[in-house]
């Protein structure tokens, strides 16, 4: 993505630019998240809004790109997605949706309270199938690309906070990391640094392996 900056206003361009023939293919401007997936050798790009009361996570139409052309070769639709990887051709979501429990007292509505239901999800952009990882989960969990594998961070209500590897093949988890502080957010700085925070101090990840963390007296 790139700014373009004209005498009377500032132009987002989204654009697939090719070094060796310096060719540019122009993409929509409103996209603002794009994954490109070497597995499937595609541009993925997520429009996002929040057309909906109640979902907490922002519906996503998530178009897939020919990088060659720029052309659209499919599109899809998601609701209340959270966090979301795409690897060789399949879309791993953390969706959440939010329902408002309504309290009545004396027989008159007196405020009321979310309930939020937490669901893990893959989605194949080839065959236009999904299928469900985790069901009514009560854990977040956060996933990122890490190594060219899905790196998965759980906030747990009950218990301790993890980081594992989610293995597509049979959606087994490895977990490499757990504590009892909080696991408050993991970003990445490219597909193989990931840094991590948490309460009290903070570690990183490098081509995939666990080289140094620390969260207190875990």
């Amino acid at each position: 993505m790139i700014s373009s900056v004209t005498e009377n206003e500032a132009v987002w361009l989204n654009l697939i630019y090719t070094p060796a023939t310096e060719a540019a293919i122009l993409l929509p401007a409103e996209t603002r998240s794009w994954q490109y997936d070497a597995g499937s050798n595609r541009l993925y790009g997520a429009q996002l809004s929040t057309k909906n009361i109640g979902h907490f996570g922002q519906d996503a139409d998530i178009f897939v790109y020919d990088i060659n052309t720029g052309e659209v070769v499919g599109k899809s639709s998601f609701q209340g997605i959270f966090s979301y990887v795409i690897l060789d051709g399949k879309l791993y979501y953390d969706q959440r949706l939010d329902t408002e429990e309504k309290l009545i007292i004396d027989g008159k509505v007196s405020g009321g309270r979310l309930n939020s239901i937490y669901s893990l999800k893959v989605y194949d952009f080839e065959t236009e199938q999904g299928q469900v990882w985790q069901e009514d989960i009560t854990d977040s969990v956060q996933l990122i690309k890490c190594g060219g594998r899905l790196l998965c961070s759980r906030h747990a209500r009950v218990g301790k906070d993890q980081l594992f590897y989610l293995n597509p093949e049979d959606m087994s988890e490895e977990v490499i990391f757990e504590t009892p502080n909080t696991i408050q957010f993991v970003q990445s700085a490219s597909p193989d640094l990931i840094w991590i925070s948490g309460n009290f101090a903070g570690g990183f990840i490098v081509d995939g392996e666990l080289r140094h963390i620390d969260f207190g007296n875990y």
